[in-house]
């Protein structure tokens, strides 16, 4: 089962997490609204930021390495149109 960021990071931050509300990313790497592109939510306040580098991220690498070639380029999901 793929988990989406607040799973993976046990943050309590879903009601408050931009991530949770990003309905235009719903169904991205098989995750709930942003939950598996973080990185890409604009205002994201995640507490666990390294460095402020989404890069470095235990769960960006992980979200990389379980999808593969499949994983979704930053400008490819850029350019879906919201809901």
């Amino acid at each position: 089962m793929k988990l989406n960021c607040w799973e993976f990071m046990k943050c309590g931050y879903e009601d408050d997490c931009r991530a949770w509300f990003a309905r235009k990313f719903d169904g991205v790497h098989e995750g709930i609204n942003g939950g598996r592109v973080c990185w890409l939510v604009k205002g994201n306040t995640c507490g666990f930021k390294v460095n402020d580098s989404c890069d470095q991220c235990k769960f960006y690498r992980a979200v990389l390495k379980e999808e593969g070639m499949e994983f979704r380029l930053k400008e490819e999901l850029e350019l879906m149109d919201p809901l």
